[in-house]
């Protein structure tokens, strides 16, 4: 990968460059797609995006035929810029709570994603490296997730999803549904206080399985009522319930 550096080695305090502020028309989609900024959707007052960072200007953000689409240029997947004075690029998104939401597909390359309090019918993002985490969030219909390194957290979420990390770390706190983890190696880590309604698949090729406590070897399986069930594969590392 090449790494392009723009400005000169500088520690000095420089004050944060003015963020872009747009007002949007409604939309009912978002399509991004992003190498060197974080993504942050969350529920508010009105239609509107903030771009922070001294890359503030590489972002475009625009609404097409009820369709949000966030792009950056003058990047590709070979070459993109860091910064020497280290702000952080940023992209906020905010949708008036209770607004239709049908679909939210994303690809993020080098940064975080944070979605909170949402309510959408189809879900997919591809995060090659950074963490991703949901916070309230409910998705009525398919959820597919790809991360190849970093680390997922779920937060008191709805959501039928299949999620697959190639290297990375997975912590889930309230969780309704049908969902499948598939992960080459890391850690996943669940708190269910023990909720029966909660079934369990789950495996690990190389590593340990705990159950509230006990120690269940390489396999672990048990019944839960038909409207929540986790499956978890995993080739190496631990799977926890607590």
């Amino acid at each position: 990968m090449k790494i392009n550096f723009n400005g000169s080695l500088d520690f000095q305090n420089k004050p944060d460059p003015e963020p872009h502020e747009i007002d949007l028309s409604s939309f009912t989609n978002i399509i991004i797609d992003l190498y060197a900024f974080s993504i942050d959707i969350h529920s508010g007052t009105n239609y509107h995006v903030t771009i922070c960072g001294n890359d503030k200007d590489y972002v475009t953000a625009e609404v097409k035929e009820q369709t949000l689409f966030i792009r950056e240029k003058g990047h590709n997947s070979h070459s993109f810029t860091f910064n020497y004075s280290f702000k952080i690029n940023k992209i906020i998104v905010t949708i008036p709570e209770g607004a239709p939401l049908n679909t939210l597909q994303a690809n993020e390359h080098a940064g975080s994603v944070f979605l909170s309090d949402l309510n959408m019918q189809h879900f997919k993002l591809k995060n090659e490296a950074g963490s991703t985490k949901l916070l309230n969030v409910t998705i009525t219909e398919d959820a597919k997730l790809n991360l190849e390194t970093g680390s997922l957290s779920i937060s008191n979420c709805n959501i039928n999803l299949k999620a697959k990390l190639s290297a990375g770390s997975v912590k889930i706190d309230n969780l309704q549904g049908k969902s499948q983890f598939i992960l080459s190696s890391g850690s996943f880590k669940m708190i269910d206080d023990n909720n029966t309604n909660i079934g369990y698949d789950l495996s690990a090729d190389v590593g340990t399985i705990y159950f509230h406590g006990n120690r269940e070897g390489r396999s672990f399986y048990c019944p839960g009522d038909d409207q929540n069930q986790v499956t978890v594969q995993c080739g190496a590392g631990s799977i926890k319930i607590v």
